[in-house]
């Protein structure tokens, strides 16, 4: 099996809380996002009632991004009406940070522009951003795992914020771009069997391609990832390029048994 080293960790956690946690048939834990930002990684549940979501992150990673338009007319950053977060008193605080300082960040590359904002601001955007997925608690991993409520995500993590342009990710194909896929499949000469739908994700058998390869027109690019031998995953690629705020995260320290007992408390 050829994962990313994310969907790796996803599954180690999920893995690692199932053996030390989990009764089966009373206490799971299910996997949920994968690559989609809008959705949060793991969902508890007991007795088959859902209990609250958590969140799985690496020792380094990124978490929380939005789009921030700067407006060279009012000299201020404008939410995108495309951010799937709502703009709230969080988001608003970031804002207000950089309209102070509007000369400095107004020309974002790729290269990232580093925030000057307390890391108490950051953290609060990033909680309350996970906290509308119903996340409580967050799965990390450094020398052993730690498990972290959410309203001590900044004791656990050092987080720096940057300003860049990045594209929006990738999303799961809808089926009506399903004639477009075959017709770019056949012009790249892959041979390939039926396109089928695993859950929500498409997949495809193909025959001695790369791991990762990208087919593409005008603005409709896909990316297919090898799963297992021919079996690969198909993602719709962003043609939309735009400056984000973004969250780097990094764990810097080790589980307070307190926080681990609350989360066994929440369990029962």
């Amino acid at each position: 099996m050829n994962k990313a080293d994310w969907e790796k960790h996803e599954l180690e956690c999920i893995n690692y809380l199932q053996q030390n946690f989990g009764m089966d048939g009373y206490i799971q834990f299910k996997h949920l996002g994968g690559s989609d930002s809008t959705k949060s990684d793991i969902a508890v549940y007991k007795d088959r009632k859902f209990l609250f979501c958590m969140d799985a992150k690496m020792e380094s990673s990124q978490s929380g991004q939005f789009v921030l338009l700067p407006d060279e007319k009012s000299k201020t950053f404008i939410f995108s009406e495309a951010n799937k977060s709502e703009l709230n008193k969080e988001a608003l605080a970031i804002i207000n940070e950089m309209n102070n300082n509007f000369e400095k960040y107004k020309s974002p590359g790729t290269k990232s522009i580093l925030l000057d904002i307390n890391q108490t601001i950051s953290a609060n955007w990033i909680t309350s951003h996970y906290k509308a997925l119903k996340v409580k608690f967050f799965i990390s991993k450094g020398t052993d795992f730690v498990i972290v409520p959410i309203d001590k995500f900044e004791d656990y993590f050092h987080i720096e914020a940057n300003y860049r342009q990045k594209k929006s990710g990738s999303r799961n194909p809808p089926q009506k771009d399903l004639t477009t896929i075959e017709s770019l499949l056949e012009k790249g000469n892959c041979i390939f069997n039926q396109l089928h739908f695993d859950k929500s994700y498409l997949n495809v058998n193909i025959s001695n391609q790369k791991d990762i390869f990208v087919l593409g027109e005008n603005d409709k690019n896909y990316q297919l990832k090898r799963l297992e031998q021919n079996l690969y995953r198909i993602t719709k690629l962003s043609s939309t390029n735009n400056p984000n705020v973004i969250f780097q995260i990094s764990l810097k320290r080790q589980q307070d048994p307190d926080d681990l007992e609350q989360f066994k408390a929440m369990l029962k």
